[in-house]
C-alpha cells in the first residue's frame, strides 16, 4: 500500500510539473514558430530564393555551396589524370589509372586500382614517395573520383625513383 501512494504522488507531481510547463507563455524563446514572432529577413530571403525558383532560375546558382564536397565546375586546386608506371625495385606499379591534385609543394596521386596516395615533389616529377599526410584541399578533391576524373588535365606519369 505504501508503495502505491508513492507512485501515485510521483505521477500526479509529474502530471502538474508537465501542464504547467506546457501552459505557459513562450516569453524568452526566440523560436518564431513558437512565439508567433516573424522573422522578417529570413523570411523575405526564403520568398526571394522561391520566387526566383519558380520564375525558373538555377537555385545551385544562387544559394551558397554546401559543403558536402568537390561539385563540378568549382575546382580548388589544379588536378591530372591519366596512366602512372613506377619503375622501382621497392615498388613496381605498371600503367595504373591515377587522378591527381596539386598544391604549391607536390602532386598527389590517388593510384584508383589500389588504396594508395603517392606524394611527387613539384621540382622532380621521376621521384615518388606514400604520403603519409594529405592537406584537407586535397583529399577533398580526390574523394569523388569520378568528378574529378572529367575536369582533369590528361598527363601520364613515370616514376623512376622510390623514396
Amino acid at each position: 500500500m505504501n508503495d502505491t501512494m508513492k507512485g501515485i504522488s510521483i505521477l500526479s507531481v509529474t502530471a502538474i510539473a508537465i501542464f504547467g510547463v506546457l501552459n505557459q507563455d513562450n516569453h524568452g524563446f526566440d523560436i518564431a514558430f513558437l512565439a508567433g514572432i516573424e522573422a522578417d529577413a529570413e523570411k523575405s530571403a526564403s520568398l526571394q530564393l522561391q520566387q526566383s525558383i519558380l520564375a525558373g532560375v538555377d537555385p545551385t546558382e544562387i544559394q551558397e555551396p554546401s559543403a558536402a564536397g568537390v561539385t563540378e565546375g568549382t575546382r580548388s586546386v589544379d588536378c591530372y589524370r591519366g596512366w602512372i608506371s613506377i619503375d622501382d625495385d621497392n615498388m613496381a606499379v605498371d600503367q595504373q589509372a591515377y587522378i591527381s591534385a596539386v598544391n604549391e609543394k607536390a602532386i598527389y596521386a590517388r593510384i584508383l586500382d589500389r588504396k594508395l596516395i603517392i606524394e611527387i615533389p613539384n621540382n622532380n616529377k621521376t621521384l615518388a614517395r606514400r604520403a603519409e599526410s594529405v592537406p584537407v584541399e586535397i583529399a577533398v578533391e580526390l574523394a569523388d573520383a569520378a568528378v574529378i576524373n572529367k575536369q582533369c588535365t590528361r598527363k601520364d606519369l613515370i616514376i623512376t625513383a622510390w623514396k
